[in-house]
């Protein structure tokens, strides 16, 4: 074998052999550190117990209020239309929207000519059928006296006693004072009067419009009192204590009391009112009753109850004691509340809810007073599970309990 030859041999062997043994030594490496290594010293996790807020059960009196919005209405309002034709020959300076008015006061003044001669003229009609009858009565004396000299036996015909023509006589003098009725009122209506104290709302004509019956003159609505129509859910109406008769000989005591309230010129304004009917039907769409709220003398007050107000309305309810108000967060699933005994440990308990409000619910039962309630929200609330309130310690290190 050649010295070339051998060297060949040789770097085969090397590249065969020295990788597998390079590998070996380092499985059998791996294998030893493996066994030699010491196991990590398992430390168990601290157990943490949540810190919460609660909120002590304290029984209380409560006045039940019903929270509603509403728009302001004139209690009364009207629209004046003509009764009589004719052309405006006079309205009054007051006669702008605004301008408040006294009942019975002449706003508008119709030409009175036409109406002025029918008056006349009835008056004529009147002369007229009181000689008819003062001639017929007259004949029918004249008649009886000849009947009685004539000896005849019997009653006379009434034709010869002149009864129907009497009659007549009377029909057409009633007719005539009738007449003249008619036109004195119709001569009355050229002077267009308030119906009541009011504000005038608008006016819808001027000095020298030709009107006729039913031609609207203008708007005027009373002074007197406001109404809203206020929606309320059918629930509510539960924690309303309405009179059993909504009338005006019921005392006002007895009707329910309303705040009202809005933003008007800057600042808050509060108005009082009564709760004094309810409409008779329950709204098909929305499923609410209507109550409607009663404000006397709007505007005597400053500021006035304006017509056209959007107002928010707290119906004042049904008085109740020994209920429990707490804070809304404390309820959970609509009637669950989580109570904290005595140990800290949590449990659901099922209440009572009287009401919802937008803070607060009111509790009739399922819980005691000095019971103390979960404020806090947790992610898992489980039956029994530890917690701390602010009054505790800090919370055990690593693993240790309390």
């Amino acid at each position: 074998m050649t010295e070339a030859h051998k060297r060949s041999t040789f770097s085969l062997i090397l590249a065969w052999v020295l990788p597998v043994l390079v590998l070996g030594l380092g499985v059998l490496g791996t294998i030893i550190l493996i066994q030699s290594r010491t196991p990590p010293k398992r430390i168990p996790p601290a157990k943490v117990i949540p810190l919460v807020r609660f909120h002590l059960v304290k029984p209380t009196e409560h006045t039940f209020r019903v929270e509603t919005q509403g728009t302001v209405q004139a209690a009364h309002e009207s629209s004046i239309v003509a009764l009589v034709p004719g052309q405006v020959l006079w309205v009054s300076p007051k006669l702008e929207a605004g301008v408040r008015v006294k009942e019975d006061e002449v706003l508008l003044k119709i030409d009175a000519s036409d109406f002025q001669t029918q008056v006349v003229t009835a008056k004529a009609g009147i002369a007229k059928a009181e000689r008819r009858l003062a001639e017929e009565r007259k004949e029918a004396q004249l008649a009886r006296e000849e009947w009685k000299r004539s000896k005849e036996k019997g009653e006379p015909d009434s034709l010869l006693l002149r009864k129907p023509q009497i009659m007549e006589a009377l029909a057409d003098l009633s007719a005539a004072q009738k007449t003249l009725e008619q036109a004195k009122r119709n001569l009355a209506r050229t002077q267009v009067k308030a119906p009541f104290d009011g504000i005038i709302d608008s006016r819808l004509v001027d000095r020298g419009t030709w009107v006729g019956p039913g031609t609207p003159l203008f708007k005027v609505f009373s002074t007197d009192a406001v109404e809203l129509r206020l929606p309320v859910r059918t629930d509510d109406l539960a924690w309303i204590d309405l009179p059993r008769t909504l009338s005006n000989s019921v005392e006002k005591t007895l009707y329910p009391r309303v705040r009202i309230s809005t933003r008007f010129a800057g600042r808050k304004a509060i108005w009082s009112g009564h709760i004094v009917r309810m409409e008779g039907r329950i709204d098909s769409k929305s499923r609410m009753a209507h109550l409607i709220a009663r404000v006397e003398k709007p505007f005597a007050s400053n500021p006035p109850l304006f017509p056209g107000l959007f107002v928010h309305a707290s119906i004042e309810g049904r008085r109740m004691a020994k209920v429990f108000e707490l804070p809304r967060m404390a309820l959970q699933e609509e009637s669950y509340v989580t109570l904290i005994d005595k140990e800290n440990h949590l449990h659901r308990q099922r209440v009572e809810v009287l009401k919802k409000n937008r803070d607060t619910i009111i509790v009739g039962s399922g819980i005691h007073p000095g019971q103390r309630l979960l404020l806090s929200f947790l992610e898992t609330i489980v039956d029994g599970m530890r917690v701390r309130t602010s009054n505790e310690e800090p919370a055990p290190k690593k693993g240790e309990d309390k």
